[in-house]
């Protein structure tokens, strides 16, 4: 990877680090805008600016090993590689030669933020919680909440595609 992207690698997972990390001052449903749209936004902001395959997944890695250094389980670093992971599968995957607009990227974000929450919820169930804790785990609030967050993290792809990713391409230009 060329440096002026590594370097941006390193700032955007910063970024990203410290919106997760604001998210423990929050309960539920702040929790989950905060994350959905300020993450989403990076993200994509990212995505556009580099439009190279695997960004986004670095970036998760690199969110996910900064979080375990905050004190959060090692499944941070899988939940959070699993989101970079989405959205690149899906954009340069599934998305690959077509018009990567906003259709593009909400699938992706949705899909993405929703397999995040799932993705880390479960291998928490699994590597800490009894059997108790999956007769609920499912039940109650949950899976509205990472539906409504994965439905929010669309206005962080708007914000970052409409608003931010072409002033940050307009001043980066062609040095990325």
């Amino acid at each position: 990877m060329e440096a002026r992207r590594l370097a941006l690698v390193a700032v955007f997972s910063a970024l990203m680090f410290v919106v997760a990390s604001t998210n423990r001052l929050f309960h539920t449903i702040a929790h989950v805008t905060l994350d959905a749209v300020l993450c989403t936004c990076l993200l994509v902001v990212l995505m556009e600016v580099v439009k190279r395959p695997g960004v986004a997944t670095s970036v998760g890695f690199v969110t996910g090993l900064l979080m375990v250094l905050l004190g959060s389980p090692a499944i941070s670093i899988v939940a959070w590689s699993v989101r970079g992971f989405v959205l690149d599968l899906v954009v340069y995957g599934l998305f690959r030669g077509r018009n990567r607009g906003i259709a593009c990227y909400g699938v992706a974000a949705f899909a993405a933020f929703f397999l995040q929450s799932v993705v880390g919820r479960t291998l928490y169930l699994l590597l800490f919680m009894g059997i108790g804790a999956w007769l609920s785990a499912f039940r109650g609030i949950f899976l509205p909440l990472i539906a409504f967050g994965s439905a929010l993290s669309l206005v962080g792809v708007y914000l970052a595609l409409e608003c931010i990713a072409p002033r940050v391409a307009r001043i980066a230009g062609d040095r990325v």
